[in-house]
């Protein structure tokens, strides 16, 4: 008897959580995520030291493999360059694994950028763009590499230089 009443807790217990889940997942999937695009544009430049903005669209269709789609981000340069932004992408999509965000190490399925301007540049005294200034942990913080797996990158219509 004990143990039934056990066993019809510990079902509703899971048959919530997986409802809940569903539930989050479904609005995930419906909701108009691009408010948050804000909240990514400040992470990325607080992460950088230096202005991200994403000007287009910023979409998100979660799932297993949850899709990120932003349109028209830039890359601030840094102060002592003439010019106004290191980097511009017009589309970016990455597919991500999601277990992977839990467990690690975090796998991208597929990067696909088009329309990509990339400006390196370096001064007579050292200085050069795609070195960040980012901020360093405090030593009460963890802190240790950032592990990455990445299956394929598709480039189109992509200037470096």
């Amino acid at each position: 008897m004990m143990r039934r009443k056990f066993l019809i807790a510990a079902a509703t217990v899971v048959g919530a959580i997986l409802g809940l889940t569903l539930l989050a997942l479904l609005y995930l999937n419906v909701a108009d995520l691009g408010r948050y695009r804000g909240t990514v544009e400040s992470l990325l430049s607080d992460a950088l030291g230096r202005e991200v903005k994403i000007a287009g669209d910023f979409e998100v269709d979660f799932g297993f493999d949850p899709k990120i789609r932003a349109g028209g981000i830039t890359l601030a340069n840094p102060e002592w360059s003439a010019e106004p932004s290191m980097a511009s992408i017009n589309d970016l999509e990455l597919e991500v694994n999601l277990w992977s965000l839990f467990s690690g190490p975090i796998l991208i399925h597929r990067i696909a950028i088009s329309g990509a301007e990339v400006r390196l540049e370096a001064t007579e005294d050292g200085r050069a763009n795609w070195e960040f200034d980012t901020k360093q942990a405090e030593p009460d913080e963890p802190s240790g590499p950032l592990r990455l797996s990445v299956g394929v990158v598709d480039l189109h219509d992509a200037l470096i230089g």
